[in-house]
């Protein structure tokens, strides 16, 4: 069950009680250290400034410890929150929720899947949805539509499965698959082809190499689990038929 408010910062896994303990003993220490520089006689000059023990005394006590924890934990909130939005700008999610998503996708199962075509995207996206530790080992022998064509021109493994498991396991998915789906018109050269495959086909040859390109735009859509070709060798998929034919 998800917890609500302030209680998810607590919840077993957000690695955030340690660190809040922590902050706590060493502001205890410090200010022990503040009240040994400021000196006995200074702090009780302080101590005669608040009325007699007494209702009054309590109150003005019990004020001024409640607006020092509220305004440290408000101080705390809004620190944490400007920190989520720049790291994250675009994302809505409130930075405790974002945290606690985060913590428990790390904690889930270690899942490979193998496979390709639109399956393959499919089942990832589901899974990406409890888990952050997925493999998925994408088939590179397509030889159709865009992935074929780019195949024949430049003598690349075909960039379409790999693309799409890539979008499917994005952080902002509906953004990534409405750019990088995207596919040309007109007439020229570029007809047909989708933006993602030219972005992967251009990477391989910035980097050196198909599998660091998948790793390169890995990193810039920040997917959730890793995607890996399941070769680097160029080949094609044949069957035999009964009367010896290959298809």
């Amino acid at each position: 069950m998800k917890p609500h408010g302030w209680l998810r910062w607590l919840y077993p896994g957000m690695r955030i009680k340690r660190w809040l303990a922590l902050s706590g003993v060493s502001m205890g220490l410090f200010v022990l250290g503040l009240l040994e520089v400021i000196g006995a006689e200074r702090i009780r000059r302080l101590y005669s400034l608040l009325p007699p023990a007494g209702a009054a005394r309590a109150v003005i006590v019990g004020i001024a410890m409640g607006l020092g924890i509220f305004g440290f934990g408000l101080g705390l909130n809004r620190l944490v929150r400007s920190i989520a939005r720049g790291v994250a700008p675009g994302r809505r999610e409130k930075p405790g929720d974002m945290i606690f998503r985060t913590r428990l996708l790390e904690r889930g199962p270690r899942v490979v899947a193998i496979g390709g075509g639109t399956g393959l995207s499919t089942l990832l996206r589901g899974l990406k949805e409890e888990t952050a530790n997925i493999t998925a080992v994408v088939t590179v022998m397509d030889d159709g539509g865009s992935s074929g064509r780019l195949r024949a021109e430049l003598d690349v493994l075909p960039p379409g499965d790999v693309r799409n498991c890539i979008i499917a396991l994005a952080a902002d998915e509906a953004r990534m698959a409405e750019l990088l789906q995207h596919r040309f018109r007109g007439g020229g050269e570029l007809a047909g082809h989708s933006l993602g495959n030219l972005l992967l086909v251009g990477l391989e040859q910035a980097t050196g190499g198909f599998d660091r390109a998948v790793e390169a735009m890995s990193q810039i859509l920040a997917i959730r689990g890793e995607v890996l070709p399941a070769t680097l060798t160029k080949c094609h998929l044949v069957a035999r038929m009964e009367d010896g034919e290959w298809v």
